[in-house]
């Protein structure tokens, strides 16, 4: 039971990376998602649905083409990290989500 009450916290770590410059930036961003619980029962601990680590990391770029138009870039979850999720015990596979990569083009204009 107490094994359970441990897994309660959740360790939770985001890193930024950018790098400015005149025309053109990049950025990188890497999310670490510890292993967590996600559903709870006191009755039924077998029961009890718990998230794995997730590690997920997302480059963005943005180029510059005049001072106020600028096109951009986003790639997300570029290592297609699923979301995994288990019940009672590690080896009980409950659900995965695989959400695949996205990529996201864009312009973005200033009056």
């Amino acid at each position: 039971m107490q094994e359970a009450y441990a897994r309660i916290l959740q360790a939770h770590e985001t890193t930024a990376i950018e790098s400015p410059k005149a025309f053109f930036s990049t950025r990188a961003l890497y999310n670490f998602t510890g292993e967590h619980i996600n559903s709870f029962s006191a009755t039924t601990p077998a029961l009890n649905e718990y998230v794995y680590n997730r590690r997920t990391t997302n480059v963005g770029f943005v180029y510059q083409v005049r001072p106020a138009v600028s096109l951009t870039l986003d790639i997300n979850n570029i290592f297609n990290e699923p979301y995994r999720v288990y019940i009672g015990r590690a080896d009980r596979m409950g659900t995965t989500i695989v959400n695949f990569v996205t990529m996201t083009v864009g312009v973005s204009g200033r009056f």
